[in-house]
């Protein structure tokens, strides 16, 4: 993980590497991630014997053995002791009563926020903008049972100068206070934020179900 941290990240351009590039540099540290859980998880380590992996036998992004998704709910995959974890990620369980857990120490979630504000801001810019998040505010309340639905919400809401709730707590569309939000942010620049199943299931089929309010809304220019 040394080097990782020795790269400096913030200072890295991001798109302006060609694909061979961005492979050669994914595959180069992807490989140490491995090294390192290999060393530091008993549940990877085995996970990589079972499959024969061998650094060595590594060339290419499709070489790297592929991992379940699934493991995340069946185990702890921890690569640092349970004392320097500071955040647990968890599934929405929608599929079961299992939820997938992902462990995050103080460096990793440093991380986090580094690469997501670096990513944003090349598409945002540096000022802070309105956000609409396609989402309830209840999503983000609960600190007991921090989803990574939620700790996105949360990433994405540093960029956002204001914000409104596109949904009610219920999952109803909070028309009155879209509404608000939009006159009061005419012809700004706004940036909207949401889960694919959330946008589709609570937000876009019950906007058409609305379509009298959709005529009655001035959405500015631009």
């Amino acid at each position: 993980m040394e080097s990782i941290e020795k790269l400096n990240l913030p200072q890295i351009r991001l798109y302006t590497y060609n694909k061979q590039s961005k492979q050669e540099f994914f595959l180069k540290h992807i490989l140490e991630l491995f090294e390192h859980h290999s060393s530091n998880s008993i549940e990877f380590n085995r996970m990589m014997s079972s499959v024969n992996y061998r650094k060595q036998n590594i060339h290419s992004i499709e070489d790297l053995p592929f991992i379940p998704v699934r493991l995340f709910k069946l185990f702890e995959l921890l690569s640092v002791s349970k004392e320097q974890v500071v955040k647990t990620m968890t599934s929405s369980g929608t599929t079961g009563f299992a939820v997938s857990k992902i462990f995050l120490d103080k460096q990793t979630s440093s991380l986090q926020t580094r690469i997501l504000s670096k990513i944003v801001s090349s598409f945002l810019g540096s000022t802070r903008i309105p956000m609409i998040v396609i989402d309830c505010e209840a999503t983000v309340k609960n600190r007991n049972q921090f989803s990574a639905r939620a700790a996105a919400i949360t990433g994405f809401s540093l960029f956002a100068s204001k914000k409104v709730f596109a949904l009610n707590d219920d999952m109803s569309l909070n028309i009155e206070g879209i509404s608000q939000f939009l006159e009061e942010n005419k012809f700004k620049k706004i940036f909207m934020f949401g889960f694919t199943f959330i946008v589709y299931q609570h937000f876009y089929r019950e906007l058409l179900n609305t379509w009298w309010w959709l005529e009655k809304i001035n959405f500015g220019g631009g």
